[in-house]
């Protein structure tokens, strides 16, 4: 093993915000890892990450865009250059294109640790641990780390260092209480009771174009999405749909979630929620890499939820007219 290979780690995490046009980052791509991509955002892609993959040393660099990365509004992005934001360690488990990485991982985890091995090594932190069904996440204050596992070996395959968003500054808005929301699931959202929960945000301009987009936006005030249906030709409630704070450029829903969900909980709080009240199998349930989705079924309305396995929260919460 070289020593630029065995000093990656934890050299690399030093690089971490570093913007991309510095020497330092400059410096770490054509030399360090001697690899000739850099990053590059084209604003016409629409994307606000970038990636370099160096292959032969089992490591990638994830880039964000600056602006985007500060909740910068969307005309300035692609104005200021990128920030480094993720750093990833792969073993040749994952793909075998990427050769392993061969050199120090933290608390001296090898990619011979099955899950049990490395939570054992990362015992000195586990009061910052969020587990789920596949993946631990540490929640440090520098970064986030996320360690992923074989599906069918639990062998650690990949090690994430990613920085967290910042959140978006929130509106001094009070929201409306879910309950109420939910009671007009299937009904007229012009009705005068459900446009007053909204306090004035919902414009007649935004009526009239929810007939032919079926979507009301309210990601920058109250944090959510109201998809309507009009094919009997009044706009009826079809489901609504509650945002975590910078999910989809979101500033956050501030209220009260069904069953006391929390946008900070990761996917077995959810489930452990759910299960606690209601013994009801998901009608729907799938999960990649970082992240997957469930539904369920109750009496009044579904429930569908997204959330992360990348960092191990809920990203959004709808409330969807029952389906069964």
């Amino acid at each position: 093993m070289s020593d630029a290979n065995r000093n990656l780690y934890p050299y690399l995490t030093e690089f971490l915000s570093l913007d991309s046009q510095t020497p330092a980052i400059k410096s770490l791509l054509s030399e360090t890892l001697n690899t000739a991509h850099f990053p590059d955002f084209d604003d016409e892609e629409q994307d606000v990450y970038d990636w370099v993959l160096i292959k032969r040393k089992g490591v990638e660099l994830g880039f964000i865009d600056k602006n985007y990365y500060k909740g910068a509004p969307y005309y300035a992005w692609f104005q200021d250059g990128a920030i480094l934001g993720q750093i990833y360690y792969y073993s040749e488990l994952v793909d075998s294109d990427v050769k392993a990485y061969e050199g120090y991982l933290p608390r001296n985890i090898t990619w011979q640790d099955d899950r049990d091995t490395v939570l054992l090594k990362m015992e000195d932190f586990s009061d910052i641990c969020k587990q789920s069904y596949t993946t631990d996440v540490w929640y440090f204050d520098e970064f986030l780390l996320t360690m992923n596992y074989n599906e069918e070996t639990d062998i650690v395959e990949r090690i994430v260092f990613h920085l967290r968003l910042p959140p978006l500054p929130q509106p001094n808005i009070t929201p409306p209480n879910f309950a109420d929301i939910a009671k007009f699931l299937s009904e007229d959202i012009s009705d005068s009771k459900f446009l007053d929960l909204w306090r004035g945000y919902i414009t007649n301009e935004e009526l009239e174009q929810a007939f032919e987009t079926d979507e009301i936006n309210l990601l920058d005030t109250y944090g959510v999405k109201i998809h309507t249906s009009s094919q009997t030709g009044s706009l009826l409630l079809h489901n609504v749909t509650f945002y975590s704070n910078r999910e989809s450029d979101s500033v956050g829903w501030q209220g009260q979630l069904p069953f006391m969900l929390n946008f900070e909980d990761s996917p077995i709080e959810l489930f452990q929620k759910i299960n606690s009240v209601f013994k009801i199998e998901p009608r729907e349930y799938d999960e990649e890499v970082n992240d997957g989705y469930v539904i369920w079924d109750f009496e009044y309305f579904s429930l569908k939820v997204v959330y992360s396995t990348f960092k191990n929260e809920i990203q959004t919460v709808s409330v969807m007219i029952p389906t069964f």
